[in-house]
């Protein structure tokens, strides 16, 4: 008989022995590989080799953006005059890293007690300044650039937590619901109407609507107070004050302070708070609220021309487009020099619909046959029963129980299915988005199950050019490489 060798893996060892079952003694021989961990440990606590290096090289990359930032605004400012510093000093500073030490721009670029950057944001967000004065064209610089230091918080593709907040944008709707009826009745069918139509892919906003499908169900059975208090309940529930994570709460109540103080500018209250010696730091900004709605409202008041405006709007808010994450898809086992299709891809979605439902198979429940034969595969009729399942934006999987429920309720029997009812279902989201947007609801309510396999096949845009055609992927591959939600 061969000799055995048993191995005992561990995370930061391995066991092994050689047995030979045919001796007097099996074990001929025995012993342990200890190895370091691949993690690093301070004080108990694990965490990354490369975490360290990975945290110093961001730092790095920060920092270089920054003086990138700022050398780019004071490009345009010495070229607008509104800065005392020469063009050779600033590329020196660039290329040999020598920092500029002339007199006059340290003096323009220090905090002095009386005139300091939020004095100087208040002056020109709230006064006409005469430009054609030297003295005045730098204060409106300094104030340029100390936007340039400080320009807030923005969200990204990537930041989840920053998810726009898609409630606020369906309260006007809501309330525009309840403020146009005129009784009970109204209020019942105006709602029943919106909610029969209405779907979204956003847990707060599906929330919200189930509490107003709840209530106007309630209306229904007839228990009723008054259409008053019934009114008042209904603009209660839609304009409840939403939960925002830590940083956006704090620039939303930061946005309030500056109402609440008569200011136009974050820099006019910034104003105030210094004159009041009140602490200014530990503020969440926001970039587009804040700090360029103040570049703005600066510009208009100083009368800055279009193309300079630009010019600085680019050189303070300029942001690097995120790294394309194209690469990441895998290659094809069969064509190894091609990428896999995305998931994404309307026609993957499709693909892996109808992998799933050609391998769904049933049959009637018997209680003296318990096994599971003579099954059959479902019908066009059957397909076209399920088929709305996989195209919901508001659910992107889904349990099996919502298949076996529907065909059971379409069949009035009891069936039994070759799947779990907790197995998970993947839907097709991004065609339920494009069908949304692309195709009326009644008319898709029609289609049978092949016209839904193939809805965006005929759907192209006469003013859409593209190097590959005027068609609906052109879309698709629009939303699969963008950098910025807006």
């Amino acid at each position: 008989m061969a000799k055995i060798l048993g191995l005992d893996l561990g995370t930061n060892s391995i066991g092994w022995a050689v047995v030979d079952e045919t001796k007097d003694t099996p074990i001929i021989n025995k012993g342990v590989r200890i190895f370091s961990e691949g993690v690093k440990i301070e004080k108990g606590v694990e965490s990354s080799k490369a975490s360290e290096r990975t945290e110093y090289r961001s730092a790095r990359r920060l920092k270089f953006r920054r003086k990138i930032r700022k050398y780019n605004t004071l490009k345009a400012l010495i070229e607008a005059k509104m800065c005392p510093l020469s063009y050779d000093e600033l590329k020196n500073w660039r290329q040999n890293k020598i920092y500029p030490k002339s007199k006059y721009f340290l003096t323009w670029l220090c905090t002095h007690e009386d005139k300091n950057p939020y004095f100087f944001r208040n002056l020109v967000s709230t006064k006409k300044l005469n430009l054609e004065n030297e003295e005045e064209r730098f204060m409106l610089g300094r104030a340029f650039y100390h936007l340039a230091q400080r320009r807030g918080f923005k969200s990204n593709r990537l930041d989840q937590s920053e998810e726009t907040n898609k409630i606020e944008n369906y309260k006007p709707v809501w309330n525009a619901i309840v403020e146009k009826s005129n009784n009970i009745t109204d209020l019942i069918l105006n709602f029943s109407n919106y909610l029969e139509t209405e779907e979204t892919d956003d847990k707060k906003v599906n929330t919200v609507l189930s509490k107003l499908k709840k209530m106007t169900a309630y209306l229904q059975k007839g228990k009723i107070e008054s259409f008053e208090t019934e009114k008042d309940n209904f603009l209660k529930t839609i304009n409840k004050e939403e939960k925002l994570g830590a940083v956006k709460q704090s620039i939303k109540e930061l946005s309030q302070k500056i109402t609440d103080a008569n200011c136009d500018t974050l820099g006019q209250y910034f104003y105030t708070l210094y004159k009041d010696a009140k602490k200014i730091r530990n503020n969440y900004t926001h970039r587009e609220d804040h700090y360029e709605k103040e570049f703005n409202i600066i510009c208009d008041k100083q009368n800055i021309n279009s193309e300079f405006r630009k010019k600085l709007h680019n050189a303070i808010f300029y942001q690097r487009p995120l790294r394309s994450q194209k690469g990441l898809v895998g290659k094809c086992t069969f064509e190894p020099s091609k990428a896999r299709s995305p998931i994404s891809h309307p026609l993957f979605e499709i693909y892996r619909m109808l992998a799933f439902i050609n391998n769904i198979k049933y049959k009637v429940k018997d209680k003296d046959n318990c096994k599971f034969g003579n099954c059959k595969q479902l019908s066009n009729e059957q397909k076209n029963v399920i088929a709305d399942l996989f195209f919901r934006k508001s659910k992107t999987q889904f349990d099996f129980k919502e298949v076996r429920t529907k065909l059971e309720k379409s069949e009035k029997k009891k069936l039994a299915f070759n799947y779990k009812d907790y197995t998970t279902v993947t839907g097709c989201p991004m065609s339920a988005a494009l069908k949304n947007i692309f195709i009326d609801k009644k008319v898709w309510k029609s289609y049978n199950f092949s016209d839904k396999m193939n809805f965006y096949k005929n759907i192209h845009f006469p003013n859409l050019k593209t190097a590959k055609g005027e068609h609906l992927f052109a879309v698709w591959h629009v939303l699969f490489t963008f950098e910025d939600r807006k």
